[in-house]
């Protein structure tokens, strides 16, 4: 029954995520755009606390840190599901379509039941597309959720949780056929 005394860090190695995107842009008529960094909404107080680990044999609650701020992991995985859905990105001047969006929760936490435990993650934000005008064409609140399978100590499960969280937010994206029609597809 000896638990780790530590909660995990999600670290930059933890996001080299690979989301399975079924429709993607030809590479005939490249589409070009522009990733903006995400922004915060309120609810987010420390862009470096993204969950809470039970740990120790009290399952003591303890603060998961990310080693980078949740807007800059959050515009990275975005820019490289668009470079593998064959969108080209380019300066902000030069850009077809800009994206931007608001952060509204990146978190994870451990269940605890009466002999198990188990994580769930949860992801939320909001993807907005604009024209080169600034005009609005699409826009969305993407929700990507995941939980782990139960066991005796979930704590390994944190960081995993999330990352499955965050893969399923951004297949949301490119499965959704409203933003496939926003960018001409």
């Amino acid at each position: 029954m000896i638990s780790a005394c530590t909660a995990p860090q999600l670290k930059r190695d933890d996001l080299l995520i690979e989301p399975v995107i079924n429709k993607g842009v030809s590479n005939e008529k490249p589409i070009t755009l522009y990733v903006e960094d995400f922004g915060f909404a309120k609810s987010i107080s420390n862009p470096s606390v993204i969950g809470e680990a039970r740990v120790g044999m009290l399952n003591t609650p303890v603060s998961i840190l990310s080693q980078e701020p949740v807007h800059l992991i959050i515009t990275d995985q975005i820019k490289r599901a668009f470079l593998k859905a064959g969108f080209k990105l380019v300066e902000k001047e030069k850009a077809n379509f800009n994206i931007s969006g608001r952060i509204e929760r990146f978190w994870v936490d451990e269940r605890l039941g009466a002999w198990s435990e188990n994580t769930k993650a949860s992801v939320k934000y909001d993807l907005i597309v604009k024209d080169k005008q600034g005009r609005f064409l699409w826009g969305d609140n993407i929700v990507g959720r995941a939980i782990s399978r139960n066991r005796m100590d979930a704590t390994k499960d944190d960081v995993p949780t999330l990352i499955n969280a965050m893969r399923n937010s951004i297949e949301s994206i490119f499965a959704n056929e409203s933003f496939w029609k926003a960018v001409g597809q």
